[in-house]
Protein backbone atom coordinates (compact mmCIF):
# COMPACT_ATOMS: atom_id res chain seq x y z
CA UNK A 1 0.00 0.00 0.00
CA UNK A 2 1.38 3.30 -0.59
CA UNK A 3 1.74 6.45 1.12
CA UNK A 4 3.90 9.37 0.52
CA UNK A 5 5.81 11.61 3.30
CA UNK A 6 8.45 13.80 3.24
CA UNK A 7 11.36 14.23 5.64
CA UNK A 8 13.93 17.14 4.84
CA UNK A 9 16.48 16.80 1.81
CA UNK A 10 20.01 15.61 2.92
CA UNK A 11 23.61 16.37 1.58
CA UNK A 12 26.07 13.25 1.78
CA UNK A 13 29.30 13.36 0.17
CA UNK A 14 28.13 15.78 -2.88
CA UNK A 15 25.03 13.01 -2.97
CA UNK A 16 20.83 14.70 -2.26
CA UNK A 17 18.58 12.73 -1.20
CA UNK A 18 14.73 12.55 -0.17
CA UNK A 19 12.90 9.71 1.28
CA UNK A 20 9.32 8.44 0.57
CA UNK A 21 7.24 5.77 1.99
CA UNK A 22 4.15 4.08 2.45
CA UNK A 23 1.31 3.23 4.76
CA UNK A 24 3.08 0.21 5.23
CA UNK A 25 6.20 1.89 6.73
CA UNK A 26 7.37 1.32 3.55
CA UNK A 27 9.62 4.07 2.55
CA UNK A 28 11.09 4.27 -1.28
CA UNK A 29 13.63 6.73 -1.72
CA UNK A 30 14.70 9.61 -4.31
CA UNK A 31 18.20 9.68 -4.76
CA UNK A 32 20.38 11.29 -7.20
CA UNK A 33 24.00 12.47 -8.10
CA UNK A 34 25.31 14.75 -10.11
CA UNK A 35 25.27 12.84 -13.07
CA UNK A 36 22.82 9.75 -12.43
CA UNK A 37 19.19 9.92 -10.75
CA UNK A 38 18.16 6.83 -8.86
CA UNK A 39 14.30 6.45 -7.68
CA UNK A 40 13.61 3.04 -5.74
CA UNK A 41 10.17 3.12 -5.00
CA UNK A 42 7.39 0.38 -2.98
CA UNK A 43 4.61 0.69 -4.09
CA UNK A 44 1.73 -1.73 -5.80
CA UNK A 45 -0.38 -1.23 -8.88
CA UNK A 46 -3.58 0.28 -8.33
CA UNK A 47 -6.13 -0.34 -11.03
CA UNK A 48 -8.72 -3.09 -10.65
CA UNK A 49 -7.35 -5.70 -13.43
CA UNK A 50 -4.40 -6.40 -10.89
CA UNK A 51 -5.97 -7.58 -7.57
CA UNK A 52 -4.58 -8.70 -5.16
CA UNK A 53 -2.89 -5.92 -4.09
CA UNK A 54 0.80 -6.40 -4.06
CA UNK A 55 2.70 -5.51 -0.89
CA UNK A 56 -0.25 -6.44 1.47
CA UNK A 57 -0.57 -5.61 5.00
CA UNK A 58 -1.77 -9.91 6.00
CA UNK A 59 -1.58 -12.68 4.34
CA UNK A 60 -3.38 -15.65 5.35
CA UNK A 61 -1.19 -18.34 6.41
CA UNK A 62 -0.12 -20.78 3.65
CA UNK A 63 -0.84 -18.79 0.90
CA UNK A 64 1.23 -16.44 -1.56
CA UNK A 65 1.72 -12.77 -1.92
CA UNK A 66 4.29 -9.82 -4.20
CA UNK A 67 6.08 -7.74 -3.11
CA UNK A 68 8.26 -5.10 -4.86
CA UNK A 69 10.08 -2.24 -5.63
CA UNK A 70 10.67 0.17 -8.85
CA UNK A 71 14.34 1.32 -9.13
CA UNK A 72 14.36 3.78 -11.76
CA UNK A 73 16.50 4.43 -14.25
CA UNK A 74 15.19 0.74 -15.67
CA UNK A 75 18.17 -1.42 -15.69
CA UNK A 76 20.51 0.89 -13.36
CA UNK A 77 20.66 -1.52 -10.46
CA UNK A 78 20.83 -4.83 -11.54
CA UNK A 79 18.13 -7.45 -10.56
CA UNK A 80 20.25 -9.81 -8.35
CA UNK A 81 21.38 -6.36 -6.71
CA UNK A 82 17.73 -6.57 -4.97
CA UNK A 83 17.95 -8.99 -2.31
CA UNK A 84 15.00 -9.36 0.17
CA UNK A 85 15.15 -11.23 3.47
CA UNK A 86 12.34 -12.54 6.14
CA UNK A 87 13.26 -11.06 9.48
CA UNK A 88 11.76 -13.65 11.11
CA UNK A 89 11.41 -16.56 9.32
CA UNK A 90 7.12 -16.79 8.92
CA UNK A 91 7.83 -15.71 5.15
CA UNK A 92 9.39 -17.87 2.51
CA UNK A 93 10.51 -17.09 -0.84
CA UNK A 94 8.99 -19.33 -3.48
CA UNK A 95 11.32 -18.94 -6.09
CA UNK A 96 13.91 -16.27 -5.75
CA UNK A 97 14.91 -13.55 -2.94
CA UNK A 98 16.37 -11.53 -5.41
CA UNK A 99 14.79 -9.27 -8.08
CA UNK A 100 12.08 -5.82 -7.80
CA UNK A 101 9.46 -8.23 -7.24
CA UNK A 102 9.94 -11.50 -5.50
CA UNK A 103 6.81 -13.94 -4.71
CA UNK A 104 6.42 -15.09 -0.83
CA UNK A 105 4.64 -18.18 0.79
CA UNK A 106 3.25 -17.05 4.88
CA UNK A 107 4.26 -20.27 6.26
CA UNK A 108 4.04 -19.18 10.00
CA UNK A 109 1.36 -17.16 11.79
CA UNK A 110 2.70 -14.21 13.47
CA UNK A 111 4.34 -11.01 12.18
CA UNK A 112 7.32 -10.67 9.91
CA UNK A 113 8.85 -7.95 7.94
CA UNK A 114 10.33 -8.07 4.63
CA UNK A 115 13.40 -6.33 4.48
CA UNK A 116 14.84 -5.17 1.30
CA UNK A 117 18.93 -4.66 0.53
CA UNK A 118 19.47 -2.66 -2.75
CA UNK A 119 23.04 -2.51 -4.20
CA UNK A 120 23.21 0.57 -6.50
CA UNK A 121 25.44 3.13 -7.86
CA UNK A 122 25.17 4.74 -5.13
CA UNK A 123 26.46 2.53 -2.17
CA UNK A 124 24.29 -0.24 -0.60
CA UNK A 125 20.97 0.94 1.12
CA UNK A 126 18.74 -0.77 3.51
CA UNK A 127 15.21 0.13 3.06
CA UNK A 128 12.71 -0.17 6.00
CA UNK A 129 11.13 -3.20 5.86
CA UNK A 130 7.59 -4.02 4.99
CA UNK A 131 5.70 -5.29 7.85
CA UNK A 132 3.11 -8.07 7.50
CA UNK A 133 0.71 -10.07 9.69
CA UNK A 134 0.16 -14.03 8.86
CA UNK A 135 -3.08 -15.28 10.29
CA UNK A 136 -4.92 -18.76 9.59
CA UNK A 137 -7.85 -18.10 7.06
CA UNK A 138 -11.49 -16.88 8.57
CA UNK A 139 -14.65 -18.09 6.45
CA UNK A 140 -17.11 -16.00 6.50
CA UNK A 141 -20.70 -17.83 5.32
CA UNK A 142 -23.33 -16.07 3.72
CA UNK A 143 -27.20 -16.16 2.28
CA UNK A 144 -27.17 -14.23 -1.41
CA UNK A 145 -30.54 -12.46 -1.83
CA UNK A 146 -31.43 -10.60 -5.38
CA UNK A 147 -34.08 -8.22 -5.81
CA UNK A 148 -36.20 -8.82 -8.67
CA UNK A 149 -38.00 -5.99 -9.82
CA UNK A 150 -41.56 -5.52 -10.39
CA UNK A 151 -40.74 -4.33 -13.98
CA UNK A 152 -38.82 -8.35 -13.73
CA UNK A 153 -35.55 -6.74 -13.95
CA UNK A 154 -33.43 -8.61 -11.59
CA UNK A 155 -30.36 -6.39 -9.45
CA UNK A 156 -27.79 -8.37 -9.90
CA UNK A 157 -27.70 -11.50 -12.35
CA UNK A 158 -26.05 -14.69 -10.77
CA UNK A 159 -22.65 -14.37 -13.24
CA UNK A 160 -22.52 -10.78 -11.60
CA UNK A 161 -23.14 -11.34 -7.99
CA UNK A 162 -20.03 -14.38 -8.51
CA UNK A 163 -18.25 -11.45 -9.98
CA UNK A 164 -18.54 -9.32 -7.18
CA UNK A 165 -18.05 -11.75 -4.63
CA UNK A 166 -14.67 -12.91 -6.35
CA UNK A 167 -13.41 -9.40 -5.78
CA UNK A 168 -14.50 -8.64 -2.76
CA UNK A 169 -12.64 -11.72 -1.83
CA UNK A 170 -9.32 -11.05 -3.15
CA UNK A 171 -9.61 -7.58 -1.59
CA UNK A 172 -10.60 -9.46 2.04
CA UNK A 173 -7.31 -11.81 1.36
CA UNK A 174 -5.28 -8.72 3.39
CA UNK A 175 -7.56 -9.23 6.58
CA UNK A 176 -7.33 -12.91 6.12
CA UNK A 177 -11.31 -13.48 5.48
CA UNK A 178 -12.99 -15.00 2.70
CA UNK A 179 -16.42 -15.18 1.75
CA UNK A 180 -18.30 -18.55 0.95
CA UNK A 181 -21.86 -18.46 -0.37
CA UNK A 182 -24.73 -19.99 -1.26
CA UNK A 183 -26.43 -19.75 -4.95
CA UNK A 184 -28.46 -16.24 -4.71
CA UNK A 185 -31.90 -16.75 -4.11
CA UNK A 186 -34.57 -14.20 -5.95
CA UNK A 187 -36.47 -12.28 -3.83
CA UNK A 188 -39.85 -10.41 -5.40
CA UNK A 189 -40.41 -6.99 -4.94
CA UNK A 190 -43.70 -7.05 -2.88
CA UNK A 191 -43.13 -3.11 -1.75
CA UNK A 192 -39.94 -0.91 -1.97
CA UNK A 193 -37.13 -3.61 -2.18
CA UNK A 194 -35.71 -2.89 -5.41
CA UNK A 195 -35.62 0.70 -4.43
CA UNK A 196 -35.05 0.83 -1.38
CA UNK A 197 -34.76 3.40 1.46
CA UNK A 198 -32.74 2.97 4.87
CA UNK A 199 -34.92 2.61 7.61
CA UNK A 200 -38.25 2.23 6.30
CA UNK A 201 -40.64 -0.63 6.65
CA UNK A 202 -39.67 -2.16 3.44
CA UNK A 203 -35.66 -2.11 4.36
CA UNK A 204 -36.20 -3.70 7.72
CA UNK A 205 -38.50 -6.20 6.20
CA UNK A 206 -36.11 -7.03 3.32
CA UNK A 207 -33.41 -7.88 5.93
CA UNK A 208 -35.36 -10.16 7.10
CA UNK A 209 -36.06 -12.27 4.31
CA UNK A 210 -34.10 -15.62 5.07
CA UNK A 211 -34.80 -17.45 8.38
CA UNK A 212 -32.68 -16.50 11.36
CA UNK A 213 -28.54 -17.97 11.48
CA UNK A 214 -25.09 -17.07 12.43
CA UNK A 215 -24.50 -16.37 8.77
CA UNK A 216 -23.99 -12.83 6.99
CA UNK A 217 -27.02 -11.85 4.41
CA UNK A 218 -26.53 -9.91 1.71
CA UNK A 219 -28.47 -8.54 -0.63
CA UNK A 220 -28.50 -7.28 -4.04
CA UNK A 221 -30.84 -4.16 -5.03
CA UNK A 222 -31.33 -1.60 -7.53
CA UNK A 223 -30.78 1.45 -5.26
CA UNK A 224 -30.04 2.33 -1.82
CA UNK A 225 -31.29 5.69 -0.73
CA UNK A 226 -29.56 7.00 2.96
CA UNK A 227 -31.81 9.75 4.65
CA UNK A 228 -28.98 10.98 6.06
CA UNK A 229 -26.20 10.71 3.46
CA UNK A 230 -28.62 10.29 0.41
CA UNK A 231 -27.79 7.54 -2.11
CA UNK A 232 -25.52 4.69 -1.81
CA UNK A 233 -23.09 1.94 -3.46
CA UNK A 234 -23.74 -0.26 -0.07
CA UNK A 235 -25.16 -0.01 3.59
CA UNK A 236 -24.36 -2.46 6.35
CA UNK A 237 -26.67 -3.22 9.13
CA UNK A 238 -26.97 -5.31 12.00
CA UNK A 239 -29.56 -7.89 10.05
CA UNK A 240 -26.74 -7.93 6.87
CA UNK A 241 -25.55 -5.55 4.23
CA UNK A 242 -27.05 -4.35 0.74
CA UNK A 243 -25.20 -3.87 -2.47
CA UNK A 244 -26.84 -1.93 -5.16
CA UNK A 245 -27.03 -2.05 -8.62
CA UNK A 246 -23.25 0.07 -9.11
CA UNK A 247 -21.84 -1.56 -6.60
CA UNK A 248 -18.74 -3.77 -7.08
CA UNK A 249 -16.79 -6.25 -5.16
CA UNK A 250 -14.98 -3.34 -3.61
CA UNK A 251 -18.42 -1.89 -2.37
CA UNK A 252 -19.09 -5.27 -0.54
CA UNK A 253 -15.92 -5.57 0.89
CA UNK A 254 -16.26 -2.40 2.16
CA UNK A 255 -19.04 -3.29 4.08
CA UNK A 256 -17.85 -6.25 5.22
CA UNK A 257 -15.11 -3.84 7.03
CA UNK A 258 -18.01 -2.51 8.60
CA UNK A 259 -19.22 -5.73 9.96
CA UNK A 260 -15.62 -5.76 11.83
CA UNK A 261 -16.25 -1.89 13.11
CA UNK A 262 -13.61 -0.13 10.71
CA UNK A 263 -15.21 3.39 9.66
CA UNK A 264 -15.67 5.14 6.80
CA UNK A 265 -13.17 8.06 5.99
CA UNK A 266 -13.61 11.31 3.70
CA UNK A 267 -12.33 14.12 2.22
CA UNK A 268 -15.08 16.34 1.84
CA UNK A 269 -19.27 16.40 2.13
CA UNK A 270 -21.52 18.01 0.90
CA UNK A 271 -22.94 20.55 3.36
CA UNK A 272 -19.90 19.61 6.21
CA UNK A 273 -17.66 22.40 6.44
CA UNK A 274 -14.99 20.50 7.18
CA UNK A 275 -12.22 19.44 4.83
CA UNK A 276 -9.60 16.66 5.26
CA UNK A 277 -5.81 18.38 3.59
CA UNK A 278 -2.77 18.98 3.88
CA UNK A 279 0.44 16.28 3.71
CA UNK A 280 0.54 13.50 5.46
CA UNK A 281 2.61 13.02 8.59
CA UNK A 282 3.13 10.35 11.30
CA UNK A 283 0.78 11.55 13.41
CA UNK A 284 -1.64 11.27 10.66
CA UNK A 285 -1.09 7.58 10.06
CA UNK A 286 0.79 6.61 13.30
CA UNK A 287 0.80 2.88 12.50
CA UNK A 288 1.72 3.45 8.93
CA UNK A 289 4.55 6.31 9.35
CA UNK A 290 7.74 5.13 7.60
CA UNK A 291 9.59 5.76 11.18
CA UNK A 292 11.53 9.06 9.92
CA UNK A 293 11.19 12.97 11.09
CA UNK A 294 8.57 14.65 8.98
CA UNK A 295 9.86 17.72 6.83
CA UNK A 296 7.94 20.08 4.47
CA UNK A 297 7.68 20.57 1.23
CA UNK A 298 7.71 17.04 -0.15
CA UNK A 299 4.76 15.32 1.36
CA UNK A 300 1.88 13.55 -0.63
CA UNK A 301 -1.21 15.49 0.07
CA UNK A 302 -4.05 13.43 1.75
CA UNK A 303 -6.41 13.72 -0.85
CA UNK A 304 -3.78 11.63 -3.00
CA UNK A 305 -4.16 8.53 -1.08
CA UNK A 306 -7.06 8.48 0.25
CA UNK A 307 -9.08 6.93 -2.80
CA UNK A 308 -6.45 4.39 -2.39
CA UNK A 309 -7.99 3.22 0.92
CA UNK A 310 -10.71 0.25 1.31
CA UNK A 311 -12.64 2.40 3.86
CA UNK A 312 -12.87 5.56 1.61
CA UNK A 313 -16.39 6.79 1.74
CA UNK A 314 -16.72 7.71 -1.59
CA UNK A 315 -16.82 4.99 -4.59
CA UNK A 316 -13.49 4.85 -6.42
CA UNK A 317 -11.52 2.33 -8.95
CA UNK A 318 -8.76 2.61 -6.78
CA UNK A 319 -9.78 1.83 -3.60
CA UNK A 320 -9.37 -1.46 -1.42
CA UNK A 321 -5.78 -0.99 0.71
CA UNK A 322 -6.36 -1.98 4.17
CA UNK A 323 -4.10 0.20 6.07
CA UNK A 324 -2.25 -1.61 9.26
CA UNK A 325 -3.87 1.50 11.14
CA UNK A 326 -5.36 5.14 11.38
CA UNK A 327 -5.49 7.16 9.18
CA UNK A 328 -6.55 10.55 9.42
CA UNK A 329 -9.21 12.03 7.84
CA UNK A 330 -13.55 13.25 7.86
CA UNK A 331 -15.91 10.98 9.62
CA UNK A 332 -19.02 11.18 11.12
CA UNK A 333 -20.70 9.82 14.45
CA UNK A 334 -24.09 9.65 16.32
CA UNK A 335 -25.32 11.39 19.07
CA UNK A 336 -28.79 11.04 19.19
CA UNK A 337 -30.62 11.36 16.06
CA UNK A 338 -27.44 14.08 15.02
CA UNK A 339 -24.72 13.00 12.70
CA UNK A 340 -21.85 15.10 13.91
CA UNK A 341 -18.74 15.05 11.66
CA UNK A 342 -14.91 15.63 12.52
CA UNK A 343 -11.33 15.60 11.23
CA UNK A 344 -9.48 13.38 13.58
CA UNK A 345 -7.50 10.16 12.81
CA UNK A 346 -10.11 7.18 11.71
CA UNK A 347 -9.95 3.44 12.28
CA UNK A 348 -9.54 2.42 8.99
CA UNK A 349 -7.02 -0.34 9.13
CA UNK A 350 -6.29 -3.91 10.52
CA UNK A 351 -6.15 -2.72 14.21
CA UNK A 352 -9.01 -1.37 14.28
CA UNK A 353 -10.84 -4.83 12.89
CA UNK A 354 -12.40 -6.29 15.88
CA UNK A 355 -12.46 -10.26 16.43
CA UNK A 356 -10.12 -10.94 13.57
CA UNK A 357 -7.26 -13.07 13.44
CA UNK A 358 -4.75 -10.73 11.84
CA UNK A 359 -4.95 -9.13 15.52
CA UNK A 360 -3.70 -12.10 17.59
CA UNK A 361 0.29 -12.01 17.08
Amino acid sequence: MLTLFDCPAHNHSGHNEIRLGDTNGNPFRVMWDWQVPIEMRMEPIWTSETLPLDNPSGIILGSNAWFHVDVFPEGLVPEEKIVWESQEGKLEFVTTNTGSRVKVCATHAGGDALQVTIDGSLGNFNLPPFHVKVAPLTVITAKVGVVRAQNNELAASAQKVADIIDEANQVLLQAGLQLATSDPVEIPDIGSYYDVTVGSLEYNVLLGSFPPSNQLEIYFVGSITHPDFGPADGMYAQGGLLIATNGTGRTLGHEIAHRYWLRDVYIVRDNVSLEASGPLCEGRMPLDWGNYSAGTGLAMDIGFIMPRLLMYGVASSEKGDIASGEFYGLGWERNGTNVEWSLKNQSVGLSGMTNLPMQSN
